[in-house]
C-alpha cells in the first residue's frame, strides 16, 4: 500500500512549488515597478529553479544524499505550512486571489485538469517491457543506492530524477509498490496538461478554447504508448517540457509587450532544462529566434524604433549563442563525421551537410546516430581506399 507520506509529501512539495513561485514573482514585480506583467510570470518555475539550485550545490558539495533529502522534506513541508497561515491570515495576498483573472484557475478548468488527472491515475504509467519508460524508471531508482551526491551515471545525474527518487521513496516502491507511480505520473502529465491551457488562454482570452487547446495537445504529442504524455513521463524530458512551457510564455511577453527585461529570466530556466534534457534549451533558443524572426519580417512597422533596434540586436545573439550551442551539443559531435562539416543554416532549421571525395553533397538530419568510434572507423576507410 501507498504510505499517507507519501501523498503528504507530494502535495506539500507542489503546494511549496506554487508558495516559492508566487514569492519570487511579488518581489520581481516590486523590482521591476510595474514595467512587468504579472501574467506573463511563471506559475511553477521558480520553485523549481530554488530546489535545482539545492540539488546543484549538494553535487558540488559532494553532500550525502540523505542530507539533500531531508532539505528537500523540510522545505516542503515548512514552506506549504507557512505559505497556508499567511493565505489563510491575509486571503488577498493568496496566489489564487491575485492570479485569479490571469490565469485559467476557475472551477471548471480545475474541474477538467482534475477529471484528467483522474483518468490518468486509472490508465496508470507506461512500463511495458521492453521500453525506454523502464531505463527511465532505472534512472530514478538508482539513487535509491547512492550514498553522495556526486553521483556519476550521467543519465540518472537530473534533478528530476532525483526529485521523482525523493518523492517516491516513502511509497513502498522499493518493495514493488506501483500505486504511487500511477500517482506521480498523472500528476505530472496534468502539469503539462494545463501548462497548455495556460498558453492557449494566455493567446485567445477564451476559457473553453483554452480546454481545447489542451485536449488538442493530446493529439499533437499522441497519447498511448509511444507518446509524449505517458513515454516519457519519468524522463528528464518531460519536467524540461515543463520549464520550457513556462520559459515559453516569458517569449511571447518580450514580443507582446515590447518588454526585453523578460528576457533576463530565461538562462535560469536554460539551465534547467539543460541539466535535464538538453532539446527544451535549444527550444527555447528557437522560439525566441523564430518568433523574433517572424515578427521582424511581418509586423516591423508596429514596433517602436527602441524594440525594432533591440530586436535586431537580440536576435543576432541569440542566433550564436544557438550556433555555439548546437556544435558543442553532445548529440551532434557523436553523429558527425570527420570529413563532414555542420552548418547552422536557420534559427529553426538544422541540416548537415556531407561533402563526398567526389564533390556531390547530401542532406541528412542530425537524428542519424552512429557508434562514437565510427568517425574514426570511417575517416580510416576512406584513407586507406585513397579517398
Amino acid at each position: 500500500m501507498v504510505t499517507v507520506f507519501f501523498y503528504l509529501q507530494l502535495l506539500s512539495y507542489f503546494f511549496s512549488v506554487l508558495v516559492l513561485t508566487h514569492g519570487v514573482n511579488q518581489l520581481v514585480l516590486r523590482v521591476a515597478r510595474s514595467q512587468l506583467d504579472s501574467r506573463y510570470l511563471p506559475c511553477f518555475a521558480w520553485g523549481w529553479v530554488i530546489y535545482f539550485l539545492i540539488f546543484m550545490l549538494g553535487r558540488w558539495a559532494d553532500a550525502p544524499v540523505e542530507l539533500i533529502r531531508g532539505i528537500f522534506t523540510g522545505m516542503a513541508f515548512i514552506l506549504s505550512i507557512v505559505g497556508a497561515i499567511e493565505w489563510w491570515l491575509k486571503p488577498q495576498f493568496a496566489f489564487w486571489t491575485q492570479r485569479r483573472q490571469e490565469l485559467p484557475i476557475d472551477r471548471g478548468t480545475l474541474l477538467v485538469t482534475g477529471l484528467f488527472i483522474g483518468i490518468m491515475i486509472y490508465i496508470g504509467p507506461y512500463l511495458e517491457f521492453p521500453s525506454d519508460p523502464l531505463d527511465y524508471l532505472y534512472r530514478v531508482q538508482a539513487w535509491e543506492k547512492v550514498r553522495f551526491m556526486d553521483y556519476a551515471y550521467h543519465p540518472a545525474t537530473t534533478s528530476a530524477a532525483f526529485t521523482e527518487h525523493w518523492l517516491l521513496l516513502p511509497s513502498g516502491i522499493s518493495f514493488g509498490e506501483r500505486g504511487a507511480l500511477a500517482v506521480l505520473s498523472a500528476v505530472q502529465q496534468g502539469i503539462l496538461f494545463w501548462e497548455f491551457i495556460r498558453i492557449a488562454y494566455l493567446l485567445t482570452g477564451k476559457r473553453t478554447v483554452s480546454i481545447l487547446g489542451a485536449v488538442l495537445s493530446l493529439g499533437t504529442f499522441g497519447y498511448f504508448g509511444i507518446s509524449f504524455y505517458r513515454y516519457t513521463v519519468f524522463s528528464g524530458s518531460m519536467f524540461a517540457y515543463h520549464v520550457y512551457l513556462e520559459a515559453l510564455v516569458l517569449i511571447f511577453a518580450i514580443f507582446l509587450t515590447e518588454r526585453w527585461q523578460y528576457l533576463l529570466f530565461l538562462p535560469l530556466l536554460m539551465w534547467v532544462c539543460w541539466n535535464n534534457h538538453e532539446q527544451e534549451t535549444l527550444l527555447q533558443i528557437h522560439g525566441l529566434v523564430g518568433i523574433g524572426f517572424v515578427l521582424l519580417l511581418f509586423r516591423f512597422r508596429e514596433f517602436s524604433p527602441a524594440f525594432r533596434r533591440q530586436l535586431f540586436l537580440g536576435l543576432i545573439l541569440v542566433v550564436s549563442i544557438g550556433w555555439y550551442l548546437l556544435i558543442n551539443q553532445d548529440i551532434l559531435a557523436r553523429n558527425t563525421y570527420l570529413e563532414e562539416q555542420s552548418f547552422f543554416l536557420f534559427p529553426v532549421f538544422t541540416v548537415r551537410r556531407h561533402l563526398r571525395a567526389s564533390g556531390r553533397a547530401r542532406l541528412s538530419s542530425i537524428n542519424h546516430v552512429t557508434h562514437p568510434g565510427q568517425s574514426e572507423a570511417r575517416w580510416g576507410e576512406s584513407k586507406a581506399r585513397g579517398g
